[in-house]
């Protein structure tokens, strides 16, 4: 193939895996705001009060791997979603230190917060791998209890 052949074929590869990565997170930021206003406006209803401190209207799991960082990395910088309403929960973790490089927890830290979100990093919930797995598990069962009906509104798998 020709070198200008070769080009034009990567481009559109690219351009094609940037509008699949993009219709992904329209939908994924149509079905959390969504969740988001329903859970407002119960709030609202049962006469609870809804302010910027209000966290949990929106849950979002997220897995590791290589194949979601695209994605998150759009997620990063997406303006139509306020990550201080939405608590983010790792649904798979390998059993090593969440700062080692394959750590979903840390991959994930890093391509969806990264230097924008990061003050949001206080609605990630992941497993603190250093503790003893008991422990651990039991620390994240703790903070999966704050999800209504131990249902999350969207759930993020890798292919791995």
């Amino acid at each position: 193939m020709k070198k200008e052949v070769l080009e034009t074929v990567s481009i559109k590869k690219f351009q094609e895996e940037n509008k699949f990565w993009q219709e992904i997170t329209d939908l994924i930021v149509k079905i959390l705001n969504e969740a988001s206003l329903e859970r407002k406006t119960a709030r609202e209803e049962a006469g609870l009060e809804v302010n910027e401190n209000s966290g949990g209207l929106a849950f979002l799991g997220l897995s590791g791997g290589k194949t979601p960082i695209p994605l998150y990395k759009l997620l990063q910088v997406e303006k139509r979603l306020d990550w201080s309403k939405i608590e983010v929960f790792l649904v798979d973790e390998r059993i090593v230190p969440r700062e080692d490089s394959r750590s979903n927890s840390r991959m994930i830290r890093e391509s969806l917060y990264g230097n924008i979100n990061s003050s949001n990093l206080a609605y990630f919930h992941d497993f603190i791998t250093e503790l003893e797995k008991k422990e651990a598990i039991e620390q994240y069962e703790e903070e999966w209890a704050m999800v209504p009906e131990e249902q999350l509104d969207i759930v993020v798998l890798g292919v791995g």
